[in-house]
């Protein structure tokens, strides 16, 4: 996992702005190497008081799940999930994170498929997180990338939303039209965003914060080193992370990864409304 400090773009730097630490996330396991590390990002100079925080997950370490939601995404035929993380997967310390999802159905149509059962069909061309039966994760975009289209049976989970961000380490030109990326509950450009990438060495990244545009949330993903990157979810009821340990009495310990990220993190232990991420410990 490439651990590298990330240079500011606001000068002068906060304390400990772009450098990776593993404090306060899951402790590693058999492996000297913590699973994720974290940081926060400041990606826009005009707007200083926009944090971007950033996790890091080694993918050898973690694998991707795939939730549907038990209202989202639905479809046109209602077909919804149970909206949990399976209780196999969160026993003892397997569980090391939930991240948000995309938008809802109404907001672009946008395909899931969720341990081999598509929920919602995809859409042609549009920007594709996918996890594969090695563990491995891929990103693209439906159809015109070979790897992501019907025919490819080692798809076991893929999600789709809107258009890349980051195409091959190069920023969308589209990022510079905020109409094309959601609107926000006050009809801002800037508002609460989330976004998921991929390094050159295939190393997940996932970043929020408030008060972000497309473009500074694709930039503060390229500055940690994302070749391809999509945004998720946008306003504030919706961008939530949170990280999962076990207290000293055995009791399982959701940590959101910005203090101001609403929900409690159970709220996947038993159905949620939304479609999301989860990770997990490789055994």
């Amino acid at each position: 996992m490439g651990q590298f400090s990330i240079a500011p773009r606001v000068v002068p730097a906060l304390a400990d702005e772009g450098v990776w630490t593993a404090s306060g996330l899951p402790a590693p396991g058999s492996g000297a190497k913590p699973p994720m590390v974290k940081t926060f990002l400041r990606p826009d100079p005009n707007r200083p008081w926009a944090i971007v925080t950033l996790l890091q997950v080694d993918l050898r370490q973690a694998t991707l799940h795939v939730v549907a939601g038990i209202q989202e995404p639905g479809g046109p035929v209602n077909m919804v999930g149970s909206g949990l993380i399976p209780a196999v997967d969160y026993h003892g310390n397997r569980l090391l994170a939930v991240l948000n999802g995309g938008f809802k159905y109404a907001d672009g149509a946008y395909g899931l498929m969720s341990s081999g059962t598509v929920y919602v069909s995809p859409v042609w061309g549009a920007a594709t997180v996918a996890a594969l039966r090695n563990g491995k994760v891929i990103m693209g975009r439906w159809g015109l990338d070979r790897r992501l289209t019907g025919a490819n049976r080692n798809l076991v989970a893929w999600r789709q939303n809107g258009s890349l961000l980051i195409d091959h380490g190069r920023i969308a030109a589209l990022t510079q039209d905020g109409a094309s990326w959601g609107l926000s509950i006050m009809n801002s450009t800037y508002t609460w965003r989330s976004g998921i990438g991929l390094t050159a060495r295939g190393t997940l990244l996932y970043a929020a914060g408030n008060s972000l545009s497309a473009a500074t949330l694709a930039q503060a993903l390229r500055d940690a080193g994302a070749m391809s990157a999509m945004q998720l979810d946008i306003n504030p009821f919706w961008v939530r992370a949170f990280t999962y340990t076990r207290d000293p009495l055995g009791q399982l310990t959701a940590t959101a990864l910005n203090p101001a990220m609403q929900g409690t993190g159970t709220e996947y232990l038993y159905g949620h409304v939304r479609d999301f991420f989860y990770l997990t410990r490789r055994p």
